[in-house]
């Protein structure tokens, strides 16, 4: 009996097959084996919704895995994840206009990238989370409520703006 290798597979059923992974695992094989990296960055692998809670984020996982995605990205968690910075803050409010969902809660984010944030955020987004953002003040919090006109959900818990959570 002999066994069938991932490298004997046709591209098209290891694209079937990474479609299935999360984002996360994705990531994880796209380390491991350059063919399933570049499977991975398939057009046809672009996600409306997209997880990287508690991650480690780089410049090379946002360029590759966010970016990638951008305008066809409509609810971005990045809850809890770690490597963020200002020029990351402003990728992805520069390619990813089509939120309407988006996580930011307990990222550490700076005063700098929050002011970045709140003034240039896509107004389709609805619901916020800025939970736990030590550096958040409530001039980010008028910023935002105005630019997003439509927004429905925010959430401010443990921050220093804590009373003004909307639903």
């Amino acid at each position: 009996m002999s066994l069938l290798r991932l490298e004997d597979m046709p591209d098209e059923i290891l694209l079937k097959i990474v479609t299935n992974l999360e984002i996360k695992d994705l990531i994880r094989c796209g380390q491991l084996c350059k063919r399933i990296r570049a499977i991975s960055s398939d057009e046809s692998m672009k996600r409306q919704r997209l997880s990287l809670d508690g991650m480690k984020l780089n410049y090379k996982i946002i360029n590759k895995v966010i970016l990638h995605n951008g305008k066809a990205l409509t609810v971005l968690n990045l809850r809890n994840c770690k490597g963020l910075y200002m020029g990351s803050i402003l990728d992805i409010v520069q390619h990813c206009v089509e939120l309407t969902e988006f996580n930011l809660a307990s990222t550490n984010l700076c005063r700098d990238s929050l002011n970045f944030l709140t003034n240039n955020l896509t107004p389709t987004v609805v619901n916020l989370s800025l939970q736990n953002l030590k550096q958040l003040q409530d001039k980010h919090v008028s910023a935002i409520v105005k630019r997003c006109n439509k927004m429905t959900a925010l959430d401010l818990s443990h921050t220093a703006t804590e009373g003004v959570t909307m639903y």
